[in-house]
């Protein structure tokens, strides 16, 4: 069984990480990587995100600090909901198996927790600051690196683009409206259906106006309610949360956007990404 984000996080409390090893990583490492379309890719975002982050509070860039922190949550909330929608889909067809799901979920909501309790909340509210942030995001990225390889691969293997069903699984992810980005519209929507917590712990005058819109209609799979039973996860969150909003307003359940409005959707996500990452 994989191991959990809590007994990683107490594993990193209990060791000192390397943060400017962390920063070297200028890609993800060939032995964590799975084949997997939006999975490797969002890895590798994630990989850059980071490294600059680190890079940023080490050199005493605040603006940047606050910046990348606030792109950085946006996207663990976004990938995570990701990979859910697309393991939904692959458990409604039998190709994965149900345990794994569950256990993979479960670490989704503990590493969101943990990032909310530990890094993003101190930090937001002035108590964590200097090296001792520094020292905090460099733990955490090393639990979503080691979460790669310990759950990651396990749930994707490391040849899915070898595999029908994985192709068609990320075919699914790509065409639900789903935000594959921070800047993506229905980025910041997807954090506060999850947490309203975090999302008012983010400066939101620095948030992108796409990330910062509503998402447009979704297509999330309608066979799967619930992925962590006897809990809720990431998506089983914000498939409740959208399923309200919609029959509060009177248009009814989650259904397909046009591919003209995906597209508007992700316009400007390119300029704004080179615009956060300039030095």
């Amino acid at each position: 069984m994989p191991a959990t984000a809590s007994t990683d996080a107490a594993a990193a409390q209990s060791s000192t990480v390397d943060g400017r090893a962390l920063e070297a990583i200028l890609q993800v490492p060939e032995h964590l990587r799975t084949d997997h379309w939006y999975n490797d890719i969002q890895h590798a975002m994630l990989v850059i995100l980071y490294r600059h982050l680190l890079k940023a509070v080490r050199t005493g860039c605040q603006r940047r600090t606050r910046t990348l922190t606030d792109v950085a949550t946006l996207y663990l909330w976004v990938h995570f909901l990701d990979e859910e929608e697309g393991v939904a889909w692959s458990l409604a067809r039998g190709h994965v198996d149900a345990e794994l799901v569950a256990t993979h979920a479960g670490q989704h909501r503990r590493f969101l927790d943990h990032w909310r309790d530990a890094v993003l909340a101190p930090f937001a509210e002035g108590g964590l600051t200097g090296m001792a942030y520094y020292d905090a995001v460099a733990e955490f990225y090393d639990l979503v690196l080691r979460h790669i390889g310990g759950t990651d691969q396990p749930t994707y293997g490391r040849a899915s683009d070898h595999e029908p069903h994985n192709r068609a699984e990320i075919c699914h992810v790509a065409g639900t409206g789903l935000p594959l980005s921070p800047f993506m519209a229905g980025a910041l929507q997807v954090v506060r259906l999850d947490d309203p917590r975090v999302a008012g712990l983010l400066d939101v005058t620095l948030i992108g106006p796409t990330a910062r819109a509503l998402l447009p209609s979704v297509a999330m799979e309608p066979g799967v309610e619930r992925l962590l039973p006897g809990g809720e996860g990431l998506r089983d969150r914000v498939m409740r949360g959208l399923r309200q909003t919609r029959l509060a307003s009177g248009t009814g359940g989650l259904s397909h956007m046009s591919h003209q409005r995906m597209v508007a959707a992700g316009t400007g996500s390119l300029q704004d990404m080179r615009r956060l990452l300039v030095a």
